[in-house]
């Protein structure tokens, strides 16, 4: 079987983050069991440079797009330009623009060349692609509610780019029921995001799957980083969830564990 797999970033063990380990993990249980064509680019984020030559050198058929700043203003100023107008002329969320920009060519010449027999967008952003037709479709929604934008006050007293976040938020609403109506199947990692699909879209609830992830764990885990009386969070708090999450461990369960030491 021949497997194209569009990622949104480079798949890297080591990887900034839980989703670059995650598609590490992904890629080393796929390639063994398909013809894989993996897709994707990579920009600022460290390593991830490094990471997309290393599978490019071990002969996976990789193909990433160099999104990294130019060192000249008037080309960064030129792709801000294409994004915003991009933004501006469809109702996609930003990060659904950002993520597939420069994916899009690269998608054409990769359909030229082969057929496939599936293709397995890791990211709903990727729903706005023209993929080759007839092919059948897997979706990974990581997040099937969006985390509403930190801009208080009325229309009145926001400033123009607060206004612009709270209006791109809302794309969300009826970008994500789009993205899953072109898909085959829906694959989410949990239940819970499984069922905020089936409920805000019941037609599609048939085609929902939750698969829970995992990374493997090392055999025998070293002991070289630990510290006494230290827990270690790891999480992006750029992600909202994360932040609620190390709240509660701090303000709930911390003080009920220290009665106990």
């Amino acid at each position: 079987m021949k497997v194209l797999l569009v990622v949104p970033m480079v798949p890297q063990a080591d990887g900034l983050g839980a989703l670059p380990k995650l598609l590490h993990a992904q890629l080393l249980a796929l390639a063994p069991r398909c013809e894989l064509t993996v897709l994707g680019s990579f920009g600022e984020l460290p390593g991830q440079a490094e990471a997309a030559a290393a599978l490019r050198a071990s002969g996976l058929d990789a193909h990433f797009v160099d999104r990294r700043r130019s060192r000249s203003a008037w080309r960064r100023w030129q792709v801000r330009a294409e994004l915003a107008t991009s933004w501006a002329r469809h109702p996609w969320p930003w990060r659904a623009v950002s993520r597939s920009a420069g994916l899009q060519p690269l998608l054409d010449r990769l359909a030229a060349q082969r057929r496939f027999d599936l293709i397995a967008l890791e990211d709903n952003s990727f729903s706005i692609l023209r993929l080759p037709a007839a092919t059948p479709l897997v979706l990974t929604e990581i997040e099937a509610i969006r985390a509403a934008p930190d801009v208080p006050g009325s229309a009145r007293t926001m400033r123009p780019t607060a206004l612009l976040r709270k209006h791109d938020w809302r794309r969300w609403e009826s970008f994500q029921p789009r993205a899953w109506a072109g898909a085959d199947l829906v694959q989410t990692y949990s239940r819970g995001d499984a069922e905020r699909i089936a409920a805000r879209a019941p037609a599609l609830a048939a085609r929902v799957r939750a698969n829970p992830f995992g990374i493997e764990s090392p055999a025998t885990p070293t002991a070289s980083p630990e510290a006494s009386e230290t827990i270690l969070f790891a999480g992006t708090f750029t992600h909202p969830p994360n932040r609620d999450a190390v709240r509660w461990l701090a303000a709930e369960i911390m003080p009920a564990l220290r009665p106990l030491r």
